[in-house]
């Protein structure tokens, strides 16, 4: 019977430490949320760690790197970093004994424990499980079998893409902020080796997870954008609706009123659309940085990885730039609608003007004659 040995199971979380336009009240309360994820840390120390520097590509934020913990026959540890913008947690949790394959409940067992010692706190931006397992028989379908099933127990799906690893596989499957790596290999030596792979692996995660979190946010600015497009059309009715009445000062100034603010509101989720995709573009090259990186360390192409990379590609980024292109001209429109309500006002106040004049200078024609 096959057994699996130095059975561990990663959770890699991700949370945003300082979002586009946060005051500092917001930041505080953003690292105040995921130190609740961690368990009897020194709060000053850690804000010291974390204030050091202005925006740090990776640093550890724990004096003592590493907080361990044991729970019955597993044992694991709290890995907590910053990486510029974003808080990385690992939380790793091993089995001390060989594990049976003909039923995978283990692994279930292994979340459970992960996240209880969450005790409910979820990521803001995205996570990642990372199985890894020595093997003594792999055999591409028999790895795919138990990757598969181990994914449906993880985030419930089966989607699976795989490349060779080592001297194994390495499986990937995701869906929207949920992303699940399998590892299988057979000699022990490569257990190091893996390890040894969980800084690049935390940076590549991290731009995986920040490149879908940047589309997310475009799907929403997408969406409001659209309905503030629908609030304007309105606007244009009822100027056409005014138009066609006895001219109306108040009415045209309300209009202009409600017509500045959706100006307003537009221009500034319009800018934040073109910060996603700037967002999703950063991310991408650094994506693929690392990931060349990573395949330069092991000596293969990891062309599950890939996938993902020309996803971003050819979907998420031109998606969100496409949007951008499409949803711009609608400021112009505002404006030209601003400036038409405007002169509109202009134009029927210097008549009134002009009548009064009219008219003050006929009462005094008719005082002189009189």
């Amino acid at each position: 019977m096959t057994k699996l040995n130095n059975v561990t199971l990663d959770l890699f979380l991700y949370d945003i430490r300082n979002g586009l336009g946060q005051s500092q009240a917001e930041i505080t309360e953003n690292r105040e949320q995921f130190k609740q994820k961690l368990p009897d840390i020194y709060g000053a120390k850690f804000d010291q760690i974390d204030d050091k520097y202005a925006e740090p590509e990776y640093q550890e934020l724990l004096a003592e790197r590493t907080i361990d913990f044991e729970f019955g026959t597993s044992q694991g540890y709290y890995y907590p970093v910053r990486l510029n913008d974003v808080y990385g947690l690992l939380i790793e949790c091993e089995l001390l004994q060989e594990q049976s394959i003909d039923h995978v409940m283990w692994i279930e067992n292994l979340q459970k424990i992960i996240l209880s010692k969450l005790e409910k706190q979820t990521s803001t931006m995205g996570e990642t499980w990372l199985l890894s397992a020595q093997m003594n028989d792999l055999s591409k379908k028999y790895c795919l079998e138990i990757a598969q099933s181990c994914c449906t127990i993880l985030i419930n799906n089966t989607k699976i893409k795989f490349s060779p690893f080592l001297d194994g596989y390495l499986f990937e499957c995701w869906v929207e902020n949920q992303h699940v790596i399998i590892i299988f290999y057979q000699h022990e030596e490569n257990e190091k080796k893996i390890a040894d792979l969980y800084p690049d692996f935390m940076r590549l995660l991290a731009y995986h997870h920040k490149i879908m979190w940047a589309y997310r946010q475009g799907r929403k600015l997408k969406q409001f954008l659209k309905q503030e497009a629908v609030k304007t059309e309105s606007h244009r009715e009822e100027l056409k609706l005014y138009m066609q009445q006895r001219f109306h000062a108040n009415k045209f100034q309300q209009t202009l009123q409600k017509t500045w603010i959706i100006l307003s509101d537009y221009n500034a989720k319009l800018n934040d659309l073109s910060y996603q995709a700037s967002t999703i573009e950063t991310n991408y090259f650094n994506y693929n940085k690392r990931l060349t990186t990573i395949e330069t360390k092991i000596e293969q192409k990891l062309d599950c990885f890939k996938y993902f990379s020309e996803r971003t590609q050819n979907k998420y980024l031109l998606q969100v730039k496409t949007d951008y292109r499409n949803l711009s001209p609608e400021v112009k429109s505002l404006e030209h609608m601003i400036e038409y309500i405007r002169a509109s006002v202009a134009i029927e106040e210097e008549k009134r003007n002009r009548n009064f004049q009219n008219t003050v200078a006929i009462w005094g024609i008719g005082l002189a004659t009189g």
